[in-house]
């Protein structure tokens, strides 16, 4: 039996260091009564859990407390397991304690498995055991009166890696007891069982005198001869000398045969007794981003005997779907009170003696749920114990998708309304503001038309744009984390009305061209009349007035120079542009601009050309009677590329040097505005 006991306890002692790792809050959860059959768990995220009545788990039950979370009580309430608990990283704070009174099948190994976890505040046991099988783990037992009791069926109770200490009695149990690599300090009655196995511990032990219930002693063997016996192994009780060992332990009226001692590789006092302290830097409301880290600090320096930090781990909860990340499987999985690899991650720097910085680069996030990390410290050695961080919650945020346009709508006082829905994914934040950006399409605008921009809360915003002139309009989402794409393109165009000129009948080909000119103040009539005169033949000065008026009749240039050309004409500052713009440099070679010459149809098109730029790629344009090299012959290939022009009549003629009538032009310069 005795064999039996210790390779149980090494294989453990193995597993468990082959497995030591290399949002918003509630305001807690009040609860009360018989849990439910299968899986309950208690996460961070609803902690504290406050016992306001006996809190039972029934034989059916399982319930798991994850990482970071606290059970406390509003009077000497207890927590009952009927059938079987899991903790990791939890804290426990119940005056009355948990009572495991279980032969219930686990989903584990043990009816009670308790790792690293506190338990504090216990007027009585911090954990009784009336049947079951109890194994804490990396536990700290502090301020309790006693820290474990069994009754006469209790299975055996296993202390592994734990701290004992300021608590009035270690264990009283009717039963076997196996501890090993903990530390027991603080106490004034030891650990008091019919039979135990002991194991790489250490023993700040009272003063004494040891006595049979216990009091005084480091151990107190409680069984009858033939049952009684107490193992030692590696152990430390403020001395190893097997001698002085044994006046701190009752061994049943000095039975003989009942301790054996196999102090090899004793421990001494240095003994490390702290856990690391380990921290994880609060990343703020709305970080990390997703794809992003986690980062924080690990110290085991506030123990004068700290072996330093050896490895750290990170615990991390999707509080929003209730999943946690298993490093091992890599994914997302429900919890269920399976132990789950966490997720490890290196250090990335020591800045002083045994304390470490770390970073974690963490798993998918998805933007807008909430989550809860808690970090997991381990010093170096192999009684080294674990330190638990406090939790820190966090939501997972990413820019924002795109919104969407919907609509642009026309207002009955010539403004144009558009409207968009919400991105479909925020990034996991509020909307702050749109912004919508409207910018006139073909350059250059009407008039001294300048891009729209419009900053809202709202979904839609209202502008006034030029009467026929396109819009391109997109709009962004921003959030705190960032702007989104630009929307998909929507194009916003208010058409002209009918023109109101006396000889402008509807129906025209220029009909709607004339309106556009009209609307735009490109023209008002011809001599301060209601005409327009469509089928006259235009001048070349009124060409290029037409042109500087489409382009916002900009003023500053210096004055032309022509010699033919009357000072202070209607045409005067349009003629001082067009020269210093580039578009015309006389005619023929000359200083001459001849504006009351009509203006041929070749000449209007190299004006529009060299307005627009000058683009250069289309390809012939094809037309029967040009000549080809002509001056005006890029010009055509582009405006017939361009869709100004596919031929006078229907036919594929062009007509070049035929003078272009007023309802032509204008024709032509809506086009290139618009189309």
């Amino acid at each position: 039996m005795r064999r039996t006991t210790a390779a149980l306890v090494l294989a453990l002692i193995v597993s468990l260091l082959a497995a030591a790792p290399a949002s918003s809050q509630t305001a807690g959860t009040e609860i009360g009564g018989t849990l439910g059959s299968g899986t309950t768990v208690w996460t961070p995220d609803h902690s504290p859990y406050v016992l306001t009545a006996d809190v039972i788990v029934p034989p059916d039950g399982h319930l798991y407390i994850a990482p970071g979370t606290t059970v406390t009580s509003e009077a000497d309430h207890q927590l009952l397991v009927n059938g079987s608990i899991r903790t990791d990283g939890a804290t426990f704070d119940l005056p009355a304690g948990i009572v495991v009174d279980s032969t219930a099948t686990p989903p584990a190994f043990d009816q009670a498995e308790l790792f690293t976890t506190t338990f504090r505040g216990a007027t009585g046991a911090a954990i009784h055991v009336e049947r079951g099988t109890v194994v804490p783990v990396f536990a700290t037992f502090e301020d309790n009166a006693t820290a474990i009791t069994g009754g006469p069926d209790a299975g055996t109770i296993w202390l592994n890696f734990g701290v004992v200490r300021d608590t009035d009695t270690l264990a009283v149990v009717e039963g076997h007891v196996i501890v090993t690599a903990a530390h027991l300090s603080g106490f004034e009655r030891g650990v008091v069982a019919e039979s135990m196995f002991f194991h790489s511990n250490v023993v700040e032990p009272p003063s004494g005198p040891c006595t049979a219930d216990g009091t005084g002693c480091a151990l107190a063997v409680s069984g009858p001869a033939e049952d009684a016996y107490a193992e030692l192994h590696g152990s430390w009780f403020g001395t190893d000398d097997p001698t002085a060992m044994a006046s701190m332990i009752w061994d049943g009226q000095d039975q003989p045969g009942v301790v054996t001692f196999d102090l090899d590789q004793a421990y001494t006092e240095s003994f490390d007794v702290e856990p690391p302290v380990v921290t994880v830097t609060d990343p703020g409301p709305t970080e990390p981003a997703v794809g992003g880290q986690l980062s924080g600090l690990a110290d085991d320096l506030p123990d004068p005997g700290g072996n330093g930090v050896g490895s750290t781990s990170l615990w991390l909860y999707d509080a929003t779907d209730g999943t946690a990340w298993d490093g091992y499987e890599e994914q997302w999985v429900p919890i269920d009170g399976s132990q789950l690899e966490p997720v490890s991650f290196p250090a990335v720097t020591a800045p002083v003696g045994g304390g470490i910085s770390w970073s974690a680069e963490l798993p998918p996030l998805a933007p807008g749920h909430d989550y809860v990390a808690v970090a997991f410290a381990t010093e170096m050695g192999i009684a080294g114990s674990i330190g638990v961080s406090e939790p820190v919650f966090f939501r997972a945020v990413a820019d924002p998708a795109a919104p969407t346009i919907t609509a642009a709508t026309p207002n009955p006082d010539g403004t144009v309304t558009v409207s968009w829905d919400p991105p479909d994914d925020t990034g996991g934040l509020p909307i702050d503001s749109y912004d919508l950006v409207c910018t006139p399409d073909p350059q250059p605008p009407v008039g001294d038309l300048e891009t729209v921009e419009r900053a809202t809360t709202a979904t839609s915003a209202t502008f006034e744009p030029a009467i026929g002139v396109r819009y391109t309009c997109t709009v962004t989402a921003t959030t705190t984390a960032g702007t989104s794409p630009t929307s998909a393109p929507r194009t916003v165009r208010v058409p002209a009305g009918a023109p109101t000129f006396s000889d402008t009948p509807g129906g025209t080909f220029f009909t709607a061209a004339v309106g556009w000119a009209q609307a735009a103040g490109l023209t008002t009539g011809v001599g301060g009349t209601d005409q327009f005169q469509p089928h006259r033949a235009i001048t070349r000065a009124e060409v290029i007035t037409l042109l500087w008026r489409h382009a916002g009749s900009p003023s500053g240039a210096p004055a032309h120079g022509f010699d033919d050309t009357t000072p202070g004409a209607f045409y005067d500052r349009a003629l001082s542009w067009a020269r210093n713009d580039g578009l015309t440099t006389g005619v023929g070679g000359t200083n001459q601009f001849q504006p009351d010459r009509p203006i041929t149809r070749a000449e209007t098109i190299t004006l529009l050309w060299r307005y627009a730029g000058s683009p250069g790629g289309a390809p012939a344009h094809g037309f029967d009677d040009t000549t080809p090299g002509a001056f005006y012959d890029r010009a055509l290939s582009w405006a017939r590329n361009d869709s100004l022009t596919t031929g006078v009549g229907g036919t594929n003629q062009f007509q070049p040097d035929r003078p272009i009538t007023r309802a032509e032009t204008i024709t032509l310069l809506h086009r290139a505005a618009t189309n």
